[in-house]
């Protein structure tokens, strides 16, 4: 039959002898391939499983036999992650299924879908969320809602969604709507749900994914405790902040600042590191350099030149500050001109603006607060024009109040890490110090963890998990 020509082709292009769990999920996948009436397929597979090894054998099969397929993710990280993975191009999910209205419009529609008959691979599922946000910019404003419309306005197509259930939820959600067969069947959607648990036998060694795994046990039995950490010089690695500086500055050296990430629990304590970093490793003076590694903390929808890989400027996108052109002050507000160069589109620079004050906030972005007065600002330079619709479309049009809102870069929060990998991942765990211990903190750290593709560094384990400690 079919689908077993296609399973043993799939297994041709794995590497290695698949695990039990690895097996069972092909099969169920090579079923639902030539199923006409099944839609969607979910692989839940947690950190060390193979996942991503399983579609990039997939793929390959589906390249070997001419099979439509598309590779999409929810951020441009994850997105290109993905992309090395497989050797295929990957797209954001909004890149693919919008398009802007108009040049004149920020609003973005429902794009048409030229694919009849394939497949739609969302890596980073964990990520979907399916509450509105930006304000319905983008289609419906549900994200889910949307992607289900786009795939399906050819009833041919299937969907299937690949991540991790033991990550943290989408922000303001409490699980992962995107990983529960519930969501699709209430939709009338039929689905195969398939889970990875048994570690691939390369990675039974590393000590990162063991320690993931034990984190993801005491998630699943829903146990509000710490497990007894291995650990090792060659990967997993407990230390003081004391001595934490001179690590990261060895990982700079030898890894270099692409892939090296501090993980911090609050934007209060990010900051507070990244300031030791910038004045104690780097000796920067300025509030800004040539050469600073900065993050976007909202989304911007600015045009973009045509060669830009996506429509928009993504919260979490990393940038590069090329060269600083110049100062400004206006408004009430900092800016700085700059050429920067976007992580996910390397090799290009952009002229764009930055806003100054979320460099050294303490919250997420701009507060609504000091969003209002810069919009109250500059809608003085507008009072001349009658039209309260023009005057409204010139202000949101303007280049200050769409500045790019930014962070340093070199800490962050685990949120804002979702989708990315590094190979030295620094976790700062003094928050355990006043956090009440529970299964989001849980998911956290194992989120954190599981960023880490080489070593793992944990920073400040509070004295009283000091018995959590176990030499490999």
């Amino acid at each position: 039959m079919l689908h077993q020509f296609f399973f043993s082709e799939i297994l041709k292009n794995l590497d290695y002898e698949p695990t039990n769990d690895q097996k069972k999920a092909l099969e169920l996948f090579a079923e639902f391939i030539f199923s006409p009436n099944q839609h969607i397929f979910i692989l839940n597979g947690y950190a060390g499983t193979g996942k991503t090894t399983l579609i990039k054998s997939i793929t390959k099969t589906f390249l070997n036999i001419k099979y439509p397929f598309v590779l999409l993710a929810p951020t441009g990280r994850a997105a290109k992650v993905l992309s090395n993975y497989c050797q295929q191009i990957a797209y954001t999910i909004h890149k693919f299924i919008y398009r802007q209205l108009s040049a004149d419009d920020f609003r973005f529609v429902l794009n048409y879908n030229s694919i009849k008959e394939g497949v739609f691979f969302i890596d980073e599922s964990s990520l979907i969320s399916n509450e509105g946000s930006d304000f319905n910019i983008f289609g419906s404003g549900y994200l889910l809602e949307d992607l289900l419309e786009f795939v399906f306005q050819h009833p041919k197509n299937k969907l299937v969604f690949i991540g991790d259930a033991a990550q943290l939820p989408p922000v303001g959600s409490i699980n992962h709507p995107a990983l529960q067969i519930e969501t699709f069947k209430q939709k009338g959607f039929n689905c195969i749900y398939a889970e990875l648990q048994e570690v691939v036998r390369q990675q039974q060694s590393s000590l990162i994914y063991q320690n993931a795994t034990l984190l993801r046990k005491k998630i699943e039995e829903n146990l509000h405790q710490l497990p007894i950490f291995y650990t090792s010089s060659n990967d997993f690695i407990f230390l003081s902040s004391a001595d934490s500086l001179e690590y990261i500055a060895s990982s700079y050296d030898h890894v270099g600042l692409d892939e090296t990430v501090i993980l911090c629990y609050s934007n209060k304590r990010a900051l507070q590191v990244n300031k030791a970093i910038r004045n104690r490793i780097f000796y920067y003076e300025n509030e800004m350099v040539n050469g600073e590694l900065l993050m976007v903390v909202k989304n911007n929808y600015m045009p973009l030149p045509k060669d830009i890989p996506f429509n928009f400027i993504a919260n979490g996108e990393m940038i590069y500050v090329r060269k600083i052109l110049r100062n400004e002050e206006i408004y009430g507000f900092k800016f700085k001109k700059v050429l920067a160069e976007l992580s996910s589109a390397p090799g290009i620079e952009i002229e764009c603006l930055l806003l100054e004050e979320t460099m050294f906030s303490e919250q997420a972005n701009l507060s609504r607060e000091r969003q209002e007065t810069l919009f109250q600002q500059i809608a003085i330079d507008y009072e001349d024009v009658k039209s309260k619709k023009k005057r409204l479309t010139l202000i949101r049009e303007n280049p200050y109040f769409n500045a790019l809102q930014i962070k340093y870069a070199y800490a962050i929060t685990a949120h804002k890490s979702q989708g990315g990998q590094w190979k030295h991942v620094y976790i700062d765990l003094s928050f355990l110090n006043y956090t009440e211990f529970g299964i989001e903190q849980l998911k956290w750290l194992y989120t954190a963890i599981t960023r880490a593709t080489e070593k793992v560094y944990i920073i400040d384990l509070p004295q009283k998990f000091a018995n959590h400690i176990k030499k490999s």
